[in-house]
């Protein structure tokens, strides 16, 4: 009798894609978002910010992926808050490490060939003048020393026009957080526009020799655009096989004839 197991290959991803958008409601686009994947070929990790979700809500899911961890907004009113997904086949590539106790921040330690890269996924409400959000992510980021590379990306909502290019004017929390990145040796490496005339949504990272960012079209007409990130290392990836095995228990020995 013939039986059909399901067993995993492990192989190996070249390049790990990870994919920042900023959804403005996640359960009231979600469709719209898991077609938006389907076009840019499904990328390895998603992360995901202005979730508006709060504790009513107990699960949320994207075809073909993973949730790796959410934080909500604390006073769970329905704003802001932050998600990472992954996708099924490279999920046990990835550990959430811990959230911030105060931002809406969350890390992550992402298993590549080269070592452990640390992944950080942030939303920072704007508020103009408001520096104290950027330096307790300046004292988060200095606790992770045993990590070969950083990757930080999210929807930061500062200005610098020096350093950004496209920002209206430069704020005091735009001149903090070029000096909390140039202290840790951080690169911001989205070099066009993310919502209107203003870049917004960065990438901070100190591999920028291996990522190369680019923008696309997001959920909405006149909201953020999606930034995609590739990161140029190798991770293990699980897919399924199957095979057909016979059970020789039950096989009907007396109808064989010899």
């Amino acid at each position: 009798k013939k039986k059909k197991k399901k067993t995993h290959l492990r192989v190996f991803v070249e390049m790990a894609p990870v994919l920042h958008l900023k959804v403005d409601g996640f359960t009231a686009h979600m469709h719209i978002f898991d077609a938006l994947l389907a076009l840019h070929d499904f990328p390895e990790f998603v992360a995901i910010t202005e979730t508006h979700l709060a504790k009513e809500v107990k699960w949320i899911g994207l075809t073909k992926y993973e949730l790796v961890s959410r934080r909500d907004r604390p006073d769970q009113r329905g704003w802001g808050g932050i998600a990472l997904f992954a996708r099924h086949d490279v999920y046990q590539s990835i550990v959430f490490v811990k959230e911030s106790a105060t931002l809406e921040l969350a890390w992550y330690t992402l298993h590549a060939d080269v070592g452990p890269l640390l992944l950080g996924v942030w939303y920072r409400p704007p508020k103009k003048g408001e520096i104290q959000t950027i330096q307790q992510f300046d004292r988060e980021l200095e606790g992770f020393e045993d990590h070969i590379g950083r990757l930080i990306i999210g929807d930061m909502n500062v200005h610098n026009e020096a350093w950004l290019t496209y920002s209206n004017g430069t704020s005091p929390e735009g001149r903090e957080l070029e000096a909390v990145c140039a202290e840790h040796g951080l690169t911001q490496c989205v070099k066009v526009p993310t919502r209107g005339e203003h870049l917004l949504d960065l990438v901070l990272t100190d591999l920028p020799a291996h990522s190369q960012c680019s923008v696309h079209p997001g959920v909405l007409d006149q909201d953020h655009w999606a930034v995609i990130v590739d990161v140029a290392i190798s991770i293990p990836s699980c897919s399924a096989v199957h095979r057909t095995c016979f059970d020789f228990g039950k096989a009907k020995w007396s109808d064989i004839k010899t």
